[in-house]
């Protein structure tokens, strides 16, 4: 390993009270949207394309994973 390449450890350098500044909003059309703590809809992430790739890379069918959803809702909500 290369030590000089290696940049120095921050976290540890951080002080209490420190907050991080805001994430920028990157020009999404729905800019208003994720503000705070708001999550996103799961109908939204099931149809990010980021997901899409992750899934096949791990092998994983959507329709499984929709499957797996329907399960999972159905015995929590015995």
């Amino acid at each position: 390993m290369i030590f000089s390449a290696c940049k120095p450890d921050i976290v540890g350098s951080i002080q209490p009270g420190f907050t991080l500044p805001p994430l920028p909003r990157g020009g999404r059309s729905d800019g208003d949207r994720y503000r705070g703590t708001e999550e996103p809809r799961l109908s939204d992430i099931l149809q990010d394309p980021v997901l899409g790739r992750l899934l096949a890379s791990d092998g994983v069918k959507h329709d499984h994973l929709l499957d797996l959803i329907r399960t999972t809702r159905a015995r929590l909500a015995r």
